[in-house]
């Protein structure tokens, strides 16, 4: 889908994350520190290699109008984004439907939602040990909604 690719580290309290892009032969650019707050956003670089792959898995998959096709599409394109940022992808855990761990520590849980964010759903997600925790929302015609909800961080 991209060819570009993200090295993310996080500081031992979990409160800074350091965003690095790798040109073809792996060697680091420009880095960004991210200071996350209670309810955070990614830097841009993370942000837009998640809503590219998303709206491709989605383009690709064919049926935009019915939810389990794109739900499925969805599940890989995050899995897709989470491996291009160098984090280990598991489905289906810790009150989300995928997770990204970055190096032990579960950094990014994504919560997927048909149209609109279902509260039931949603307090599942906010008992996540990730620090960062995302709702998507799939919506007719091929279009999502990403809201970030409140992190594990006291700030």
């Amino acid at each position: 889908m991209t060819s570009q690719t993200l090295k993310l580290r996080l500081s031992p309290d979990g409160q800074i994350l350091t965003v690095a892009r790798l040109n073809r032969n792996g060697i680091a650019g420009t880095k960004t520190l991210w200071r996350i707050r209670g309810t955070s956003l990614l830097p841009q670089s993370v942000f837009f290699i998640i809503q590219t792959f998303v709206r491709q898995g989605i383009k690709n998959c064919g049926e935009k109008n019915d939810y389990p096709p794109a739900r499925k599409a969805v599940l890989r394109a995050l899995g897709e984004a989470g491996a291009a940022c160098g984090c280990k992808v598991r489905i289906g855990q810790d009150g989300a439907d995928v997770l990204w761990v970055l190096k032990g520590t579960p950094l990014l849980a994504i919560q997927l939602h048909e149209q609109n964010v279902k509260m039931g759903r949603l307090n599942e997600l906010l008992l996540s040990e990730a620090i960062l925790r995302w709702t998507l929302a799939i919506r007719k015609g091929g279009y999502f909604r990403i809201e970030p909800r409140k992190t594990n961080l006291d700030n």
